[in-house]
């Protein structure tokens, strides 16, 4: 990950560049979304099916939304910063975090906490969980149905159901998630 900083303002969530149709949701109103927007925290990403967005979070971390997918910054604090991911995919740049900041990522079915790394969340709309891969660094990946956690290293995915119940069983990442992977290095972590 990009160990650049960044004159950073607190709280900041800004777009760096925006691909087909994206709109962000803010208070029941439906937005078009475009590059230089600031967004808000609790606004939800949406993006279409020929969509990608670029977002930064306080300098620190760069996240796209790929296509299809609803996602959002639930906290922008720069102590506490939290992400959300109902459906469909993002990928993560994150600079290393100083020693009092945290950096989550929700899914319906866990939560991912890292301090400076590439990744990838998959939400599959609640109907077949959620999947984590990662291209650098290592993410601690914690269920919502068992509070199981565990190190998911570089290289390696994990998938976990909607029914979750058994144990965690980490795997090679494949393909697709190596290809998706790759596109980390290349999204801004600075605004």
């Amino acid at each position: 990950p990009s160990t650049a900083r960044c004159e950073s303002e607190a709280s900041q969530i800004r777009v760096n560049a925006v691909k087909g149709e994206a709109s962000v949701i803010r208070a029941d109103q439906t937005i078009p979304i475009k590059a230089g927007d600031t967004l808000q925290q609790g606004d939800q990403i949406r993006t279409a099916s020929d969509g990608t967005v670029d977002l930064t979070v306080n300098n620190v971390a760069g996240y796209r939304a790929l296509p299809g997918s609803e996602s959002s910054v639930i906290n922008a604090d720069p102590h506490d910063m939290n992400l959300s991911v109902t459906q469909g995919k993002i990928v993560i740049n994150l600079s290393k975090l100083s020693k009092d900041s945290t950096f989550q990522v929700k899914t319906p079915t866990a939560i991912a906490a890292v301090r400076g790394t590439q990744f990838s969340c998959e939400a599959n709309g609640g109907r077949r969980g959620s999947s984590f891969a990662v291209r650098e660094g290592v993410v601690e990946v914690k269920t919502f149905s068992t509070g199981q956690s565990v190190m998911l290293n570089e290289g390696f995915a994990l998938d976990i159901p909607l029914d979750f119940s058994g144990s965690l069983n980490p795997r090679e990442a494949q393909g697709m998630e190596l290809a998706t992977l790759d596109q980390a290095s290349s999204i801004k972590t600075c605004s």
